[in-house]
């Protein structure tokens, strides 16, 4: 007899075993526990309850049979067999239900004539209870061997939390990262805070959430982004400091909740939207970064929320990297608007060069912002981007300023120059790459003021390059050059006609100028025609002075 028990329980223990073997959650583990239990035991009902970290009490995770309405219903510590069970780690066993006291097991009974139920527990900690009832008496052999399975079931539960654990953090992990993905991605705002709110949802699983960012300058919160809210039109008032509860939680900055709105007294202006969206609970969160506010993270239920320390410490971590994007958005909108006074403050040294060298040879005033508007035209036309367009423009401003280094008795000599006068004449470009290298921000602008006297041929200067070894932007600013230097009367010459002009620029094309660029500036001035104020500048073609 003993044999053939020992026999009984070990397969009994076996089949549990295998059965929970390729269970891994919580979610697997509670159901495989409890159909094999209805199965070795031909029970009519059973149920697993585990401890709620928060209140205390067991919590029935599923049941089974006759016991499954019971799913989800809490037994308070000391009250009933469970309560008892879980509070003192000992086992009960009941085989006369029927006759038992109301407290002994008020809502277990439902016909059953007989009740089991143990402890889990694991590392002497007691995780919760496993109960089975059925109308035939449990023998002590079965009930010794339950107690067994029990310690079995709780080594399961235990991995299986561990297990949860694991994939939740790393869950957890992965969401914080795809947030700092987006913060260093993405400089717009919008977007990552919704892709923050996103975040805080999955993981948090909440219904609804949005962000109130706080203005300095005004003091008051404002509705800046939303996720989860059934209606289009989410209230955007603004709240001042200590204002409701969002205020407070900016003010206090610490986190403030509304578990149940409907037996919340404080008045909320949003309650009726609250109620037409149908949310219970509330939690506001402040977000700071760098010991600046920057708003409030306020996270909304359609049930009752009871979270665990856990979670409240993800929804911590939501809102700290939810600061930290705003932070950064902040710091990169200012870096913007400097760097954009920074560059307006450059390009407005650069016109008062250009001005400068207008000033200091009243034959040429108007010829730089005349061939800079139509270079920048042409190379527009011939495909540089916008951000090549900036340093074009620097460049064409700038192309004659290396005659700052050009003595006045030479650069306004109203004769022809000798050869000597020449030699320093041709040196401008030279001069030019000397004042403009050293200049960081302005070595991509190099190209025009140092080769735009290289000719196509290779006859040019300062490094007598050829064909295509001159810059495009050069070439460009060339054929311009020599229009603007005929186009208007002067006093040692009268302007050209603009046929004359387009004729004599083809006939330097292939020779002096790129033959490409000619053909682009031609077709321009038929379709656009010259820039408005393309007229009225000196010099000669080719070798004069000014160009």
């Amino acid at each position: 007899a003993d044999t053939r028990r020992w026999a009984h329980e070990m397969e009994m223990l076996v089949r549990i075993t295998t059965d929970l073997r390729a269970a891994l959650t919580r979610a697997e583990v509670v159901p495989a526990v409890l159909d094999s239990l209805v199965k070795l035991y031909q029970a009519e009902a059973a149920l697993m309850s585990l401890k709620d970290t928060l209140s205390g009490e067991q919590v029935v995770e599923l049941g089974r049979g006759a016991w499954i309405v019971l799913s989800g219903r809490s037994f308070p510590s000391e009250k009933g067999p469970i309560g008892r069970v879980a509070a003192r780690g000992k086992s009960y066993l009941n085989n006369d239900l029927p006759n038992a006291k109301a407290e002994d097991a008020p809502r277990l009974a439902g016909g059953l004539q007989a009740l089991a139920c143990v402890p889990l527990i694991a590392q002497e900690q007691t995780l919760g209870t496993l109960a089975i009832g059925r109308s035939s008496a449990f023998s002590e052999d079965e009930f010794h061997i339950l107690e067994t399975i029990a310690d079995i079931v709780a080594s399961a539960i235990q991995r299986a939390n561990l297990f949860d654990q694991t994939e939740r953090r790393l869950r957890q992990v992965q969401s914080l990262r795809t947030i700092d993905m987006a913060i260093t991605a993405d400089m717009n705002l919008r977007v990552t805070l919704h892709i923050i709110l996103d975040q805080v949802m999955v993981q948090l699983r909440v219904d609804a959430a949005d962000i109130l960012l706080f203005q300095p300058n005004t003091q008051t919160l404002e509705y800046t982004a939303g996720l989860g809210f059934r209606s289009r039109t989410v209230p955007q008032q603004a709240y001042h400091l200590g204002d409701e509860i969002a205020g407070r939680v900016a003010q206090e900055r610490r986190t403030l909740s509304v578990l149940n709105f409907l037996e919340k007294d404080a008045a909320f202006s949003r309650s009726a939207f609250m109620a037409e969206e149908g949310m219970l609970s509330y939690f506001g969160v402040p977000m700071v970064a760098k010991g600046q506010l920057m708003g409030v993270l306020e996270i909304f239920h359609r049930s009752t929320l009871n979270p665990e320390y856990e979670w409240l410490q993800l929804m911590e971590a939501l809102s700290v990297q939810a600061a930290i994007a705003i932070n950064n958005a902040e710091l990169f909108e200012q870096l913007q608007l400097s760097n954009q006074e920074l560059v307006q403050a450059y390009d407005t040294t650069l016109e008062g060069w250009a001005r400068a060298l207008e000033l200091r040879d009243r034959e040429t005033e108007g010829h730089s912002r005349r061939v800079t508007a139509l270079t920048v035209r042409l190379a527009k036309r011939m495909g540089f981007s916008d951000a090549q367009l900036v340093h074009v423009r620097r460049g064409a401003l700038l192309h004659d300023i290396g005659k700052m280094g050009i003595p006045d008795g030479i650069l306004f000599k109203p004769g022809l120059l000798d050869e000597k006068e020449w030699e320093i004449m041709r040196m401008h470009p030279t001069y030019a790459y000397q004042l403009l290298a050293p200049i960081a921000y302005l070595q991509s602008a190099l190209e025009i003021p140092y080769s735009h006297h290289e000719r196509w041929d290779g006859t040019g200067y300062p490094l007598r390059l050829k064909g295509e070894e001159i810059p495009l932007a050069a070439r460009i600013f060339a054929v311009v050059d020599v229009w603007d230097a005929l186009i208007s009367d002067r006093p040692y010459q009268q302007a050209w006609e603009a046929q004359k002009i387009r004729d004599y620029l083809q006939e330097l094309a292939g020779k002096q100028l790129d033959a490409r660029v000619v053909k682009a500036f031609l077709e321009m001035l038929d379709q656009d025609g010259p820039d408005a104020d393309s007229s009225g500048s000196a010099g000669k073609a080719g070798e004069s002075k000014e160009g």
